[in-house]
């Protein structure tokens, strides 16, 4: 029992004498370990980063309820399977300084769902109220604990119906809030009253709809009732999608990671099957032999295993370092919410196990057979060796390069599985480098195509959630004193004037506008078109631009051209079209796409008709169902200069689905000289420090507080934010392109030098009759250099069907973007391949220039 005991502890030497094998086995598995650990750990902690980002804006619960009484909001708080609670009651509307703010009547937990209290406390009764900083300072209040100001049921309400109410804390800014614009107050709930509550609700367990069903059963709830009064909230993690993302891309690394660990460990297991031989010559039995190879392989295991991940982790810190999210806080439940990197422990334990299975029945299978020859072959060495082909005979006739070619295509040949390995590897290698280039190039030219579309164009906003009328917005003067501000480098302006567009035929997507009015007639009461009594008409704007907004909308013409300093001519007009996107599950999805079928068949030439009222009272109920049929109109009429894809500056009025008229700011003054601006863009100087910044955004905030239904607000954290989020997805696919590159440059020089070593009798023997130093090089070169051709030549058709679904998976077709094979970074790969495979060849090739001749076939391998 001794003596079989000491046999299973040679592993042990063979660690130790094989140190470059052995070394090659333990890279692979720690950077297979580090490559998944990297990869798991920030695709969970982008899924969370995101789905937070998603839960500022939606809450960070999983449902609401609505109307419920305070005996049913009773029982709910009794319930343990419910972790967090919030109840808000009706927000009523008011006005401060001509600027709509709703009173949001709710308890503390609704008040710092996406929050914080930053000083004071939270209000007692209804004249009390806790807000924002950005957002009193647009109502023209002082951010100061103890503020009392009054707030007015209606515009111009009198003194009599205004409340007085007192600030007595200030809450964190509200990530919906301003991104939207929107102004609240906050006050405490009303006991006394017949207000119906509505509750959102966190629950404990992942899966809580089981729950749910039984807690809304307890309160009396119908089918009815269950299906009209409960709301899912959107921005709830999707763990399922998480799920199915981790096993496609955990089945991509370890399918690839598998093939450069057999194609390691199987040249490990050759080099000394000698060995084996000599253990099997002495008395040790095939069962014996197996426990040894495999205690040494999981020994290696073992030990890269844990290397690999921590190295992982401590990399996946480090890019979350990088990419900026480790400074980013927001706040849910009140509380400060660092994006810290998540762990998959659950993930990291199931791969792991997954993993030890995986290299136990490719070391048990390799070992079998290993085992299954004699002992008299695993002594001597003898490889089974592949059929030449017939292409391959030696001439006697044949010069040199030829018989070269020949020697090098035998040796390719005579050990097929190895020579197919190289090739699967380099394959493999080419075919990620490719794909992954072309991936950081979809993400560039996606990024370049939708950087302004999430309208963050500048530094500030000072934007109209909606407006009825080309009065309404910042003032002329105003925005001259804005441009004069200290700190202020430029600014864009849009100016709006609501517009009726004469219907006369032109082609459409007839069910799209179907669908839309059907949707705003349910919704909002009334259409976007119809008949005035005297035309068949739709609604729309006609937008004014300043100079330095035109420049920015020429990036976006498809169609057409215009003057960007001057602007269009005055019988000009620029329009800008929604395209279709996609059509799924009867669903029309559209967007600011350069290509695609436009919602609307205007080409440059047309002449459109247009007509406004000449009283600009264009917010009155009249104007919006078409039955002002005694106001006066002016008629227009424009030629299409330009198409655009994308309008640039925020159009404010969310119900405008037809075509945007876009001119110059200059005619749309001469045409209605008292017009104001509903949306402005502010750059500030590129200098400025932080402390600048704020404090030009509080001078503009109090320039915006002047005008009624302005929101003025810094859009800085946005901008950097939504950079980090691509810089982070350039740096995953690099940290991916490297280790995978780390992981085929071991196969191949592993096997490159097998390749060399199983052959050095051989090429001995051919020195001893008389070739060259320099001929065993070319031999190598020529060897080593077809191999890396034909591994080329397949991942270049491997690679071609995997760039069209990447590209057909992007969006890019919609962007003007048609396919094209990435043949700058294929090339670029394969002549690094190609370098790689000479490099390696010249480098293994030093042992053959100071070996001894008879050594060399003396040497038995």
């Amino acid at each position: 029992m001794r003596k079989q005991t000491e046999f299973l502890y040679l592993h042990r030497r063979f660690l130790s004498s094989y140190k470059k094998n052995t070394l090659a086995v333990f890279l692979s598995f720690a950077l297979t370990f580090l490559l998944s650990t990297l990869l798991l750990v920030l695709l969970h902690t982008n899924h969370r980063i995101e789905n937070i980002d998603y839960q500022t804006l939606f809450t960070p619960t999983d449902c609401s309820i609505e109307n419920l009484t305070e005996e049913q909001l009773a029982l709910l708080k009794q319930e343990s399977a419910i972790s967090h609670i919030a109840v808000c009651q009706q927000s009523e509307a008011y006005y401060r300084n001509q600027q709509l703010v709703y009173l949001h009547y709710s308890d503390n937990a609704y008040m710092t769902l996406t929050s914080t209290l930053l000083e004071g406390r939270f209000p007692e009764n209804k004249y009390e109220v806790v807000a924002e900083k950005w957002m009193l300072l647009n109502l023209g209040i002082e951010p100061i604990l103890g503020e009392e100001f009054t707030i007015s049921p209606e515009p111009e309400s009198s003194e009599e119906r205004n409340i007085t109410v007192k600030l007595v804390g200030i809450l964190s800014d509200l990530p919906a809030n301003k991104s939207y614009g929107t102004l609240e107050l906050f006050t405490a709930p009303i006991k006394d009253t017949i207000r119906y509550n509505i509750a959102y609700l966190r629950f404990r367990e992942v899966h809580y709809q089981p729950m749910l069903k039984q807690i809304t059963a307890k309160l009396g709830f119908t089918a009815q009732d269950q299906e009209e009064r409960i709301a899912y909230n959107p921005a709830r993690e999707n763990y399922s999608e998480l799920f199915w993302m981790d096993v496609q891309l955990l089945s991509v690394v370890l399918f690839v990671c598998m093939v450069v660990f057999y194609g390691v460990y199987r040249i490990a297991l050759i080099t000394r099957e000698k060995q084996y031989g000599i253990l099997r010559a002495i008395g040790m039995k095939r069962k014996q032999v197996k426990k040894m190879i495999l205690l040494e392989l999981y020994e290696i295991y073992l030990l890269g295993t844990p290397i690999g991940i921590v190295a992982g982790l401590l990399i996946a810190w480090l890019v979350i370092l990088l990419s900026g999210d480790a400074d980013t806080i927001v706040y849910l439940y009140g509380e400060a919410v660092r994006f810290t990197p998540v762990v998959p422990f659950g993930h990291l334990a199931l791969l792991i196990a997954v993993t030890a299975l995986l290299v136990g029945l490719v070391g048990y299978a390799t070992a079998q057979r290993t085992m299954r020859k004699p002992v008299t072959e695993l002594l001597s060495s003898v490889q089974k060796t592949g059929r030449i082909l017939p292409l391959f005979h030696l001439k006697e006739t044949g010069g040199k390069l030829q018989t070269l070619t020949f020697l090098s295509c035998k040796y390719i040949l005579r050990d097929v599985k190895t020579s197919c390995f190289v090739l699967l590897t380099i394959c493999t290698g080419v075919v990620l480098f490719t794909g992954l280039s072309y991936q950081a190039k979809i993400l560039q030219l996606h990024r370049a195509d939708t950087k302004e579309m999430r309208y963050l164009n500048g530094q500030y906003a000072m934007s109209m959630l909606s407006f009825g009328s080309t009065l309404e917005g910042i003032t002329r003067d105003d925005a001259a004193q804005i441009e004069n501000l200290p700190g202020v480098a430029q600014i864009k302006t849009c100016s709006a004037l609501p517009i009726r567009i004469i219907d006369d035929g032109i082609t459409r997507d007839e069910a799209y506008y179907d669908l839309l009015n059907s949707k705003m007639h349910d919704y909002m009461g009334f259409e976007l078109r119809g008949y005035d009594g005297t035309d068949q008409v739709y609604r729309s704007n006609l937008y004014g631009y300043n100079s330095k907004a035109l420049q920015e909308l020429k990036k976006y013409i498809i169609a057409g051209d215009f003057d960007a300093v001057h602007g269009p001519k005055e019988d000009e007009i620029i329009l800008a079209i929604l395209s279709i996107g996609k059509i799924e599950d009867n669903t029309i999805t559209t967007g600011w796409y350069p290509e695609g079928d436009k919602v609307m068949q205007y080409q440059v030439g047309d002449r459109i008709r247009v007509k406004y009222r000449t009283d600009l009272l264009t917010s009155q109920e009249d104007y919006i169902h078409f039955t002002d049929y005694n106001a006066e109109y002016l008629y227009q009429e424009y030629r299409v200069t330009a198409l655009v894809s994308f309008p640039y500056m925020n159009g404010c009025d969310r119900s405008n689905i037809y075509p945007m008229l876009i001119t110059s700011d200059h005619y749309l003054k001469d045409l209605v000289p008292e017009s104001c601006y509903q949306c402005i863009y502010i750059d500030g100087e590129p200098s400025m420090s932080k402390a600048q910044q704020t404090a030009l955004e509080q001078k503009l905030i109090q320039v915006g507080a002047k005008s009624s239904g302005v929101s003025t607000r810094s859009l800085i954290s946005d901008i950097t934010r939504n950079e980090m989020l691509f810089r982070k997805q350039l740096i995953y696919i690099c940290g991916i392109a490297l280790i995978t590159f780390s992981l085929v440059l071991i196969n191949m020089v592993n096997n490159l030098r097998y390749r060399m070593q199983a052959r050095t009798k051989e090429i001995c023997m051919l020195r001893a009759i008389g070739l060259s130093i320099v001929m065993a090089k070319k031999i190598m070169m020529i060897e080593n250099g077809i191999v890396g051709i034909v591994s080329i030549l397949a991942a270049y058709l491997i690679s071609l069907p995997i760039l069209q679904y990447l590209y057909s998976l992007s969006e890019l077709e919609l962007y003007g973007h048609h396919f094209s094979f990435d043949y700058k970074a294929f090339l670029f790969i394969a002549a690094a391949t190609l370098l790689l495979c000479a490099g390696l060849s010249r480098r293994i090739l030093k042992e053959w220039k100071g070996k001894q001749i008879l050594e060399g076939i003396g040497k038995v391998e």
